[in-house]
């Protein structure tokens, strides 16, 4: 459907313009070089504008190139190095080389939000970028006969490539700067590796100098053993979380690897799209979606563990120490948040002389307006998540505002167990509300076909705190199920009388726990491909109650499976998720996820021409994007984040009784 040309309909723009007869041979020529050109002559007229002075050399150009096709060579460049459909980017190498007179203009449109179309176009320089936006309402309404979607104008681009890539190849004085901190950190990891190797430091990471304490946070070895050391002093069958956080990342990079595929010009889009609505292979991926809510599910489980051992101590209890509780997690998520926005900023857009470079000058822009709110953690309430700075990043601010009310929750648990949980479920019927207001309000709907494409879903809905805590707050519940149960004096009756008939009654309590929890899990993933597939089926109401429902559900059949495992039993589950090769993987999960799109653009905007679509393809990608971030998050770990993680442990005054809970439960080494 969309196999059009859309340089051709620019042409007819500027022909219309500035021809009112056009010359008879030229509609023939059109139609033999291209078939869909003949049709594209039928363009009503009523979607051109009258002749501008600012086009006319452009129009002056084309209308002699097609008057005079046999002598002047325009025509064969524009149709030779022009893309000859949506998202054919042409070629963009051949196009205003060795002194010819063309340049290479890039359109591209957006469509529903995620739709991305591009056309790659060898122009006369004559055709400006400036003299060919004046075209824009022509192509929104082409677009929009074509598509049958609705296209603003304001959301279509034309851009000089080579013009645009060498401002954003030009290094600034944030590329310095971004450079020198950077080499700091190495060099002062060197010498102080070098310094630890000949033992001029101290071997106990207690006592000393200011001065060696601080060059022992940055020893790469020192750093390298804590990677590698297994943290966890209180409970053998915690370590089960370290695999769940793990294959959680690796479902994040899967889905990421498709989903995005949307952004990257596709000759095949609407096969790719097709299959992932028809395609049942593809629940795996669009299922992938609650991989966050584990990760919430996860940081509410973690906060709840290490502030109820922090608050088991009276003194802890104060504002004071709940605030330096805030301050160490600030400074804990920073250097890495940091690094992902200035990679956006000012190391990405140098790499690139491709059209794609364009889409990592857009991000640059995003990041360079927003960065005050992402060092607030305030993005996601201030920006709109499809021009979002880094929009992946919006998981780490929803973690940061609900990990904000965590203490005070913990507080009324440890002062009263039975008001602590009225008041976690209280927040969780809070959030169902405010989701159903929302979805039914907006009428949004999770499945593709039926929801509301004039609403912004991402940013009403998907990226808010108020519909994420639900997840979040099961996970502090699934701790209180924990740790209430082996606290058979003083805990809650309903969780000791738990915990007793899973240990007791494994066929009829441990084993159907697991089996359901398994299912609840796969029946909430393929739910988005039986919404999708079957989508006449399915009334709006269902599809907005699915929206509300399926990531707490998720969430809620995990718990299932991981609760007796957690009270002791389940050893199958905890010998695979729980071995110990997963222990310095999860430690790095939160790099991974900052950085793995970034890794996955240098694959795909390194690209001259556009790409064709298959599964396979894409999780090779996953695959190889989901190792490389890995060793990325690995050096980075070692030579900026473990030095801030350790200089928070040995000068912050703040007493961490279980180190990776509190300042941890992120994607990083809790999620």
């Amino acid at each position: 459907m969309w196999r059009c040309s859309l340089h051709a309909l620019l042409a007819l723009v500027l022909l219309s313009r500035a021809l009112p007869a056009p010359d008879m041979y030229a509609p023939l020529l059109l139609s033999k070089l291209h078939p869909n050109l003949a049709g594209l002559l039928r363009v009503p007229a009523a979607f051109l504008e009258k002749k501008n002075v600012s086009n006319s050399r452009c129009l002056s150009r084309i209308s002699h190139g097609l008057n005079h096709f046999l002598t002047d060579p325009t025509l064969p460049i524009i149709l030779l190095n022009s893309g000859k459909g949506l998202n054919d980017l042409g070629d963009f190498e051949a196009c205003g080389q060795d002194g010819s007179p063309e340049h290479y203009v890039q359109v591209s449109a957006t469509l529903a939000a995620l739709l991305q179309l591009t056309v790659g176009l060898c122009l006369p320089v004559e055709c400006t970028a400036a003299a060919l936006k004046e075209t824009k309402p022509a192509i929104a309404a082409f677009l929009a006969t074509m598509t049958g979607m609705k296209v603003s104008p304001d959301l279509i681009s034309i851009q000089d490539v080579r013009e645009t890539n060498r401002e954003l190849n030009t290094a600034t004085a944030g590329t310095g700067v971004f450079a020198a901190v950077v080499l700091v950190f190495l060099v002062v990891g060197v010498v102080a590796t070098a310094a630890d190797r000949f033992g001029l430091l101290l071997t106990s990471d207690a006592g000393g100098s200011t001065g060696k304490r601080l060059l022992q946070c940055f020893s790469l070895e020192r750093n390298v053993k804590s990677l590698l050391r297994s943290e966890n002093r209180i409970d053998p069958a915690l370590e089960i979380l370290n695999g769940v956080r793990v294959l959680s990342i690796g479902w994040v990079v899967l889905g990421h690897s498709f989903f995005f595929a949307l952004f990257i010009p596709l000759y095949n889009l609407e096969e790719m799209l097709k299959s992932a609505l028809e395609d049942p292979a593809m629940a795996l991926i669009k299922g992938g979606n609650v991989s966050v809510d584990v990760f919430l599910m996860l940081s509410g489980f973690l906060a709840a563990l290490g502030f109820c051992r922090a608050f088991a101590r009276p003194d802890n209890r104060t504002i004071g120490k709940i605030l330096m509780s805030y301050v160490h997690r600030y400074i804990r998520l920073l250097p890495i948040l940091l690094l992902s926005i200035e990679l956006t900023m000012y190391v990405q857009p140098l790499m690139y002389n491709t059209p794609g470079n364009l889409f990592m000058g857009t991000m640059a822009q995003q990041c360079k307006e927003q960065w005050p709110y992402v060092l607030l953690y305030a993005n996601n309430f201030v920006t709109k998540m499809s021009v979002m700075c880094n929009n992946w990043s919006w998981y780490i601010f929803v973690d940061m505002q609900c990990f904000v009310v965590t203490p005070f929750v913990i507080l009324i648990y440890v002062k009263s167990k039975r008001l602590g949980i009225l008041a976690v479920l209280g927040i969780c019927a809070a959030s169902l509300a405010v989701q159903l207001d929302l979805c039914f309000h907006y009428e949004m709907n999770i499945s593709v076909s039926k929801t509301n494409r004039t609403v912004d879903s991402d940013t009403i809905f998907y990226n808010k705190p108020y519909c994420r805590l639900l997840p979040y707050f099961m996970g502090m519940l699934l701790y209180f199920a924990y740790g209430d149960s082996k606290d058979p004096d003083h805990g809650i009756s309903l969780f000791v009388r738990a915990r007793q008939a899973v240990c007791s009654h494994p066929f009829l309590v441990r084993y159907p726990l697991y089996v359901l929890g398994f299912c609840t899990m796969s029946l909430v993933m393929y739910s988005f491909y039986f919404l999708d597939a079957y989508s006449d089926r399915w009334g709006t109401t269902f599809g907005a109650m699915h929206m509300v429902f399926s990531r707490p559900t998720f969430v809620l059949g995990l718990g299932m499976v991981l609760y007796p495992v957690l009270l002791g039993k389940g050893k199958i589950l905890l010998a695979v998720l729980g071995h110990h090769v997963f222990n310095p993987l999860s430690k790095l999960t939160y790099g991974t996820y900052m950085l793995h799109l970034s890794i996955n653009y240098v694959y795909s905007i390194s690209q001259l021409q556009g790409m064709y679509y298959t599964g396979m393809e894409r999780v090779t990608l996953a695959c190889g994007v989901f190792l490389a971030s890995y060793l990325a998050s690995f050096l980075v770990s070692l030579a900026i984040e473990s030095p801030v993680v350790m200089f928070l442990k040995n000068f912050v005054e703040a007493r961490r009784p279980l180190k990776a809970t509190i300042s941890d439960a992120t994607p990083a080494k809790s999620a």
